[in-house]
């Protein structure tokens, strides 16, 4: 059970991690 959550808590982290990556880039490509 906590592997299941520890595996999730890791998608969101790298999830989240590439999407501010993604914000950037976006962000600085519109201007």
């Amino acid at each position: 059970n906590s592997s299941i959550i520890r595996s999730i808590e890791l998608i969101l982290t790298v999830t989240s991690f590439f999407g501010a990556i993604y914000g950037t880039i976006s962000l600085g490509m519109s201007q």
